[in-house]
Parts: structure tokens; sequence; C-alpha cells
């Protein structure tokens, strides 16, 4: 199975339409470094030349030189943020929006969030307590900043018992 991201949505007068990449396409890879989430894809396309593989919907692959002026976007929506999709919330806060929401909303509106990725790239809040440490380290790697991170309370045994969560007080 090939991994990559899956395109949702081609924007008009972007890059990937004059690529000729379309809904379905999958972005596996830039300059054969493989593309998990958008961050990848952001930080591998940052360069003014990149080679983007993609798998067709045809199964056909395609390795496209790409050479972006300033200004220049790629303009591509995806299905997911990452392959492993979003990061959710483990916890169970006393005061959290989420659980106090009405019933009959649309669906994405109860989804509990606590994906990094967002925070950096969306500012949505995270708590911190659903990272792993290969997470943490590679939010150090790519200097990702400004994240926003939900804290309600320092002290370790006051965090698990708020977020009713016991990996709350690690930090």
């Amino acid at each position: 199975m090939v991994k990559g991201l899956v395109v949702s949505r081609v924007l008009e007068g972007g890059i990937a339409e004059e690529m000729e990449i379309e809904i379905g396409d999958i972005i596996c890879k830039v300059d054969g470094q493989q593309v998990n989430d958008i961050l990848d894809l952001q930080y591998y396309t940052a360069e003014r030349e990149f080679v983007l593989t993609i798998k067709k919907n045809t199964g056909e692959i395609w390795d496209l030189e790409i050479i972006q002026e300033s200004g220049e976007f790629l303009g591509l929506e995806f299905k997911k943020i990452a392959v492993d999709g979003l990061k959710t919330c483990s916890n169970n806060c006393v005061f959290c929006f989420v659980h106090q929401m009405p019933p009959g909303l649309r669906d994405s509106l109860y989804v509990r969030d606590d994906d990094y990725r967002l925070s950096f790239t969306q500012g949505s809040y995270i708590t911190l307590t659903n990272l792993t440490s290969a997470e943490f380290q590679r939010i150090i790697d790519l200097h990702l900043s400004p994240l926003f991170i939900s804290v309600q309370a320092w002290d370790p045994e006051e965090r698990i018992k708020l977020m009713k969560n016991k990996r709350a007080g690690v930090l």
C-alpha cells in the first residue's frame, strides 16, 4: 500500500492544478522524503525547487519537477492531516467544551482533537498529555512554534484530577 496524503481538493490557480493533480491522487514523497502529514509536506516543499512523487488514481506513479516562484502555492487540500489520521484527546476533562455540546450538530464539532500539527497550523489548543516522546522530539527538531497549550493546572496531581488521565501528571 502506498502511503501519503490523499487529495480532497485542488484549488484553482495553484501549481497542483497546472500539474494535473486530481482529487484522489496521493502525495507520497517530496525529494524522496516520505510525506506522512501536512507538516512534512510544508517542510519539504519550502524550497524553490523540489520533486513531488504522487500516485495517480490510475495507479501510475508520477514524479513532478516543481519550480515555484515567490507567492505561488501548491493549492491542495487533503482528506486527513496525516496518514495516521487526527490525534484525538484521551483526557476526560471536567471542563471539556466538546462534552458540553448540544446533540444534533455536525459531526466534526464532536471530535476531541489534541493534535500538535493542528495547533501549529491552525491555532487549536492541545494539552500535551497525548504526545509520544517521538512527537515531542519532532516538535523540537522542526522548531514548531507557536503551539497553543491549554494549561489548567501545573501541579501533577491536580492535572490528573482535572483531566481524569494518569498521563496528565507527566510533565
